[in-house]
């Protein structure tokens, strides 16, 4: 059996290796056997390889947040899953053949789904959703419509925060870093010097209570600018891998909230129960015609070649590596 083995942190490149182990043999009682379908490749998955990441796992270790699977056989105790069932997986390190798993680090969400898709169902689409549902944003109250805005809107969390947005009662501005990237959506505009102002022309005064950065740098003091005063920038990338600028005006003066965000913070403790009902929503979208775009596929053997593609510029679509369809 193939797994992708990690024996020390360094360039993905090198460190990053597929090797093979004994097979991990028959499920527990309350465990199901997997095979893995496919799984995709995150700038955290290379950041964690690199060593780069805040909280780092023991050497050696395989990489990977999610992946689609199919379950090959279950525990005698497991009732609610089959073998032939398509799962998601709801633990780290996906980057391998077969692994056995717990029966409530699965979720099925039916066979209906495309595995390249059901393999993008987690990390991305909750980290929207996370947002999305804070309260400064679901439970903001006020005359006028809602807004929000987010740069890198043309990422994968993007997309999906427009998908979701409606759910909430709230609408999106959209700002790309590339004149190349206005076609991405509705309500988009390029950043760059005077961004709060010409905000104004897609809200039309709206509140705009809230801004999501991927990009961190000085986008997050243009982003700030745009906010309602006493309302909330949320970080929750570093695009730009600079530190946050933001005006001192911004905070003594209009109130502007600055924290961080982190979707493993956020769900952390989070019971099965909870994660399904956001995770079916997802299901559900896509089955009704939502796709996270793809741009290139790759074999398990050839994780070299994937990891290489992942870490190039200007992508259109994430990377994913197909293992036993």
């Amino acid at each position: 059996m193939k797994i992708v083995a990690v024996s020390e942190f360094g360039d993905p490149l090198r460190v990053a290796r597929c090797v093979e182990v004994s097979e991990p043999g028959e499920p527990g009682s309350d465990e199901v056997l997997v095979q893995t379908l496919a799984f995709p490749i995150h700038p955290a998955d290379l950041m964690l390889i690199r060593g780069s990441y805040l909280r780092l796992p023991p050497l050696p270790f395989v990489p990977g947040i999610e992946a689609a699977c199919r379950i090959l056989q279950v525990g005698s105790a497991v009732r609610d899953l089959k073998p032939g069932d398509h799962v998601l997986s709801l633990q780290r390190q996906t980057w391998t053949e077969r692994r056995l798993l717990k029966s409530d680090e699965v979720v099925s969400l039916g066979n209906d789904i495309d595995p390249l898709q059901l393999a993008m169902l987690y990390l991305n689409p909750l980290t929207a959703w996370s947002m999305l549902s804070r309260p400064e944003i679901a439970e903001a109250r006020g005359e006028g419509e809602k807004w929000i805005v987010q740069n890198a809107s043309n990422s994968s969390v993007g997309l999906w925060i427009n998908r979701l947005a409606p759910h909430f009662q709230v609408k999106v501005a959209n700002v790309v870093r590339r004149a190349d990237a206005l076609s991405a959506g509705d309500n988009v505009i390029v950043d760059g010097p005077s961004l709060a102002q010409r905000l104004k022309s897609i809200s039309g005064g709206g509140r705009v209570v809230a801004a999501l950065d991927a990009v961190s740098g000085s986008a997050t003091g243009r982003l700030a600018e745009c906010v309602m005063p006493g309302g909330t920038v949320f970080i929750y990338g570093n695009l730009a891998n600079e530190p946050v600028i933001v005006p001192n005006e911004e905070y003594l003066f209009r109130g502007i909230h600055v924290t961080g965000f982190s979707v493993t913070r956020t769900t952390t403790g989070m019971s099965k129960e909870n994660l399904v009902k956001p995770l079916e929503l997802f299901g559900r979208e896509v089955v009704q015609g939502f796709r996270q775009e793809i741009e290139a596929t790759y074999r398990l053997a050839d994780i070299a070649s994937a990891v290489e593609h992942a870490t190039r510029e200007r992508r259109k679509g994430k990377i994913l590596v197909t293992v036993g369809q």
